[in-house]
């Protein structure tokens, strides 16, 4: 004997959405601050060293003028980014650096990589082309053949 379909053996139908619904790993549930002319901003992890690390690396709190401490100041603004393996809640502090001193940084960090790539690649540069079955393919000079031509 067949069973009757019920309303949830039925295709949902998009018309049928009475309300909206989130999309789960989005760029809506990532953090954001408020972008600020000259500076490149991070949220850090309130993890063991993480926030002395970001210091060292010229990093300062932005404070939120906002949330005010009992003397007046402004705390520095912080966020709920998580949950700790001891089950409390991981805060995530908004830092800023110079943009400047990022850059700088960004291209001291760069700099090994490009030489990694060249050292693979060599100047990108085919010379030899594949005589091989197929053919089409191209090959590069060693770097110890490049000195020559």
């Amino acid at each position: 004997m067949a069973r009757e379909p019920r309303d949830t053996d039925r295709a949902p139908n998009p018309s049928d959405r009475s309300q909206k619904r989130a999309i789960l790993g989005g760029s809506q549930l990532k953090l954001t601050a408020k972008k600020r002319d000259g500076f490149h901003r991070r949220i850090f992890n309130n993890k063991p060293g993480r926030l002395k690390e970001a210091l060292d690396a010229g990093y300062l709190p932005v404070e939120d003028d906002a949330a005010k401490t009992e003397d007046g100041r402004a705390s520095n603004q912080t966020y709920r980014v998580g949950t700790l393996e001891t089950g409390q809640e991981m805060t995530g502090h908004l830092m800023e650096k110079l943009a400047k001193h990022h850059e700088e940084d960004q291209a001291i960090k760069q700099a090994p990589i490009n030489e990694t790539e060249e050292a693979i690649f060599g100047s990108g540069d085919p010379v030899i082309e594949n005589p091989g079955p197929g053919g089409g393919g191209k090959y590069y000079k060693k770097r110890s053949d490049r000195s020559a031509t």
